[in-house]
């Protein structure tokens, strides 16, 4: 089984710890309380019971859910995802960075991008 996820989401990132975050669209203004840290989303992802998950972030700092992974060689990574659950994530920013929200009143450009033919 193979889930597939689009979350568009606004992001935040805390400049002392580095550590990014979602901000639900019920979150008060300025409301760090509110929040939910990428290492939670991160845990939920993990806990998901598929083979392969694949999330699309569309939110600022969203490169910040996989910021510790390592590098590893081509060969390395294709047996592991022969024989491994896997996750994967195309993210719309890099985890230090804002993110383009489209114009006022239009959504993000990320899904119109992703969805052309």
């Amino acid at each position: 089984m193979t889930w597939l996820f689009i979350i568009p989401v606004h992001g935040h990132l805390n400049e002392k710890t580095g550590k990014g975050f979602w901000i639900p669209v019920d979150a008060g203004p300025g409301s760090p309380a509110d929040y939910i840290p990428n290492a939670q989303v991160k845990g939920y992802i993990e806990d998901i019971p598929a083979f392969h998950t694949f999330l699309i972030s569309d939110s600022c700092f969203s490169g910040s859910l996989f910021v510790e992974g390592k590098m590893r060689s081509t060969n390395e990574a294709m047996d592991d995802l022969d024989s491994r659950q896997s996750r994967w994530a195309l993210c719309s920013g890099r985890h230090d960075e804002e993110v383009f929200d489209g114009k006022p009143g239009e959504n993000s450009p990320l899904p119109r991008a992703s969805c052309r033919n």
